[in-house]
């Protein structure tokens, strides 16, 4: 399959911009599935237990700002190919559910933006002018390397346009290094790659996010459990 030769081998593959764009939708659904099915066990009574013998909770699981915003970033590249950052603050302002679990400086920020405050501005605002850390940035941003997947350059450029409209601070010290040590682990295991990250706890839909973005290709019952994407995401 066209995704295992990218993860094999990256840097010999020239990818069109349909096979770019599958790519994207194929790391949306395996980032959706991971915060939708991580987000359940923030609940009362899911048994871990259950999800590792083959029997998660029933669906649907309702997903977090983690795929709403990943959302908004897909139709960035599946309307204009490429981060304006100007664009992208516009929609996820406009496109801000709060009840979606959007953090206090999360939705202070979007509040900045749909009150005219430019995203810079906004963003460079928190922490006391520090920025936030990126854990927000990088929970959005895996169908954006899958589709400049290839081209490590334009992954970077693109990658920081599309984090510092929220996110301002280069670091992300604590999430990223362990996503992406679990990711490496079970690079061809979602079942696996998941359940790790909800063993561990914590920011369980983040991480699930993350990880599921990266190794994509979730069960299909899981795909079926996961709580249908917004039709203004559609391909």
């Amino acid at each position: 399959m066209l995704w295992d030769k990218v993860k094999s081998n990256p840097m010999r593959i020239v990818l069109h911009a349909r096979a770019r764009l599958d790519l994207a939708y194929d790391s949306l659904d395996g980032l959706s599935v991971g915060d939708g099915l991580g987000a359940q066990f923030f609940m009362v009574g899911r048994s871990l237990s259950d999800l590792v013998a083959g029997e998660p909770p029933r669906g649907p699981w309702d997903w977090t700002d983690d795929t709403e915003m990943a959302c908004n970033l897909v139709t960035e590249l599946r309307d204009h190919g490429e981060i304006d950052q100007d664009r992208l603050a516009a929609l996820f302002a406009d496109r801000c559910e709060p009840y979606r679990g959007y953090g206090a400086g999360a939705f202070t920020i979007l509040r900045k933006f749909r009150q005219g405050t430019p995203w810079r501005q906004a963003a460079g605002s928190a922490f006391d002018g520090q920025g936030s850390c990126g854990n927000g940035a990088a929970m959005r941003i895996a169908p954006l390397g899958a589709y400049f997947a290839g081209d490590p350059d334009a992954v970077t450029v693109q990658a920081i346009r599309a984090s510092e409209v929220t996110h301002q601070h280069p670091e992300a010290q604590d999430t990223v290094p362990f996503t992406l040590w679990v990711a490496a682990h079970h690079l061809d295991d979602y079942r696996t790659a998941i359940t790790t990250c909800i063993r561990a706890g914590g920011d369980i839909d983040t991480t699930a996010a993350i990880v599921g973005g990266i190794v994509t290709r979730p069960p299909r019952t899981w795909l079926a459990g996961r709580e249908p994407l917004p039709e203004w995401v559609t391909r």
